[in-house]
């Protein structure tokens, strides 16, 4: 069955005819339309298209309906978001270019060259296409702007419970955008696979109440933010098989902060970071390559986060951490060349509470003058309170966080740099729980194992190894 929509101004403009059928029966191209013997120009053959593509997006159906976006010689213009509601199936092979955009003046709605309704569900969005932004200077905000890539919840600060539900993003290269390449909010049964974003302005993300999320085969570079997050309350969340690198917020994290008008942070529960490579280099105020980051005046914070089995290195800071984060894993990552601040740690665990450390490997922490360390366990400071530059707003004063019960079993530290440069394989500023036992140590610049061990806890290493 065709369902055709018809889309025109006075004289002139855009026509779109939709095929709406089965995904099983495949998709049909746009068609040139003659109304009244005149013949319309196809579509995403002049300056701006966002009129025709929503049409054909307006498909009206209640069952999963393709829409196809012309892939042509000079791509498709948009001046505006394109609303994707419910049921609908995009396939994009070509560019899609946003151009011509007027930025809103305060307040602005959070809004996606791709835009997911409040209560979409089921909805695909896919191809070998690329969505660009047009925004040339990645490291810079455009005024005043919220235009992301693809984009769920909004406005950009309020609620963000818009029952957003079985979302496939597959395949899309998200370039040169103005804020987020990816913004999922208030998702669930969410799927992001074979996605590329680079050259934008903001973190691609994940939060914001979102559950139930599967990332995979990501690739993220040039971010002036963190390369990927899942932010501010992601529960039962994976992200694998990924390769994120120069970023200058650092490469992947579980993030938890207090931005404007919104209150107090939501905390993630459940997240698995396994198999990815997180690469800084470029990195000039980097956090690390993985971390878990977050608190609250309450002193709450990210719960049941694993880290598995990455690589990170050429970080300005830890490689991977906890900071704070309660009931973790840390297992079987590789970490090199962390630096330049002085003292970065290839594992950093500070208010870490029941966290075990085991099967890592760390080698060569610290780059040029600087020295590194190979695990560091520390108190989460307290900070005092912060105002923002926006709604009048602060950072309240954060507690200090104090460890909690760390297991450092079976790690690898080695440092066969032709200069050494980490000091210590395992250190502590302050007094630690810890149970430390079967890990390796290659000659450090200082003393090995450098923990001051608190009440409960219990050394079986051998320091005196070849």
């Amino acid at each position: 069955m065709k369902h055709r929509i018809l889309a025109g101004f006075v004289g002139l403009l855009p026509f779109a005819v939709l095929a709406a059928q089965d995904l099983q029966a495949g998709a049909k191209k746009p068609e040139v339309e003659k109304i009244a013997g005149i013949e319309k120009t196809s579509i995403c053959a002049g300056n701006d298209d966002t009129i025709a593509l929503q049409a054909m997006l307006n498909h009206g159906n209640p069952e999963m309906t393709v829409v196809e976006i012309p892939a042509t010689p000079t791509g498709c213009k948009i001046s505006g978001p394109l609303i994707v509601r419910s049921n609908t199936h995009v396939i994009q092979n070509g560019l899609l270019l946003l151009s011509g955009y007027v930025w809103p003046v305060g307040g602005a709605t959070q809004r996606g060259m791709y835009t997911l309704e409040d209560g979409t569900h089921d909805v695909i969005i896919e191809g070998t296409g690329t969505l660009d932004g047009g925004h040339a200077n990645y490291t810079q905000l455009a005024s005043g702007c919220c235009m992301g890539g693809i984009v769920s919840g909004g406005p950009a600060i309020a609620d963000y419970s818009v029952d957003v539900r079985d979302i496939t993003i597959r395949g899309l290269t998200i370039r040169r955008i103005p804020q987020w390449p990816l913004e999922l909010d208030g998702a669930s049964n969410v799927l992001v696979d074979g996605v590329t974003a680079h050259d934008s302005v903001n973190t691609t993300a994940i939060g914001h109440g979102s559950e139930d999320v599967i990332v995979n085969n990501l690739r993220v570079f040039n971010i002036a933010d963190v390369c990927f997050a899942f932010y501010r309350g992601v529960e039962n969340a994976i992200i694998s098989n990924s390769i994120v690198n120069q970023c200058n917020g650092g490469g992947i994290s579980v993030f938890s902060d207090w931005p404007a008008c919104v209150g107090g942070p939501q905390f993630s529960k459940n997240v698995v970071i396994n198999n990815n490579i997180a690469r800084g280099q470029n990195a000039t105020a980097g956090v690390g390559g993985i971390d878990a980051l977050g608190l609250h005046t309450d002193g709450t914070t990210n719960e049941s986060t694993s880290f598995t089995f990455n690589l990170a290195h050429s970080h300005n800071s830890q490689g991977i951490g906890m900071t704070p984060a309660r009931h973790g894993l840390i297992a079987g990552n590789m970490t090199s060349g962390q630096g330049p601040n002085n003292y970065a740690a290839g594992v950093n665990l500070l208010g870490a509470k029941g966290v075990l450390v085991s099967g890592n490997s760390t080698f060569n922490e610290g780059v040029g003058t600087t020295t590194g360390l190979g695990l560091n366990v520390g108190t989460f400071p307290a900070s005092a309170a912060i105002p923002l530059p926006i709604c009048n707003s602060s950072v309240p004063a954060l507690p200090a966080v104090t460890t909690e019960r760390v297991s450092i079993l079976d790690n690898y530290y080695y440092d066969s740099a032709p200069t050494p440069s980490m000091l210590h394989a395992l250190v502590s500023n302050v007094a630690v729980p810890a149970v430390v036992a079967g890990n390796t140590y290659a000659p450090m610049i200082g003393v090995s194992d450098s923990i001051i061990y608190g009440t409960g806890s219990h050394n079986a290493d051998n320091d005196a190894q070849p």
